[in-house]
């Protein structure tokens, strides 16, 4: 168990079952991301508004599991510490959410490099 802020990758790379915390309540979840780029298998409950859509989208590709309540957490942790084809399938399925949709900065950097001017040329003699 972990409640750190800027260090949840090192506990992400020691494991490959997460839970992600504040989805039981009405906290909300924090970003899977990080956990899926790490290649875990994440279990998540139901509150997810800040994170609705990417969520839904880890949910619907296998990468993450939904859980209710408490009891709910530990039979779907159960099942991913007994079951390791399924726990490497979302594990990858997750990983491959997390670079598919990569990049942004990269594009981003990209689309604003074309809107600069182009350097003027300068002659610079030799003395």
């Amino acid at each position: 168990m972990a409640d750190t802020l800027g260090e949840m990758g090192l506990f992400y790379s020691l494991c490959d079952t997460v839970f992600i915390g504040g989805t039981l309540n009405d906290t909300g979840g924090h970003n899977a991301f990080e956990a899926a780029r790490l290649g875990c298998a994440i279990v998540a409950g139901s509150s997810d508004f800040n994170f609705s859509e990417s969520y839904a989208e880890f949910t619907a590709n296998g990468a993450m599991c939904r859980i209710h309540d408490a009891a709910g957490l530990g039979d779907a942790i159960g099942i991913l510490l007994t079951d390791a084809g399924k726990r490497r399938g979302m594990a990858n399925a997750a990983l491959a959410l997390a670079r598919a949709g990569s990049g942004a900065t990269q594009r981003a950097a990209e689309a604003l490099i074309t809107l600069l001017p182009a350097p003027a040329r300068r002659n610079i003699g030799h003395a």
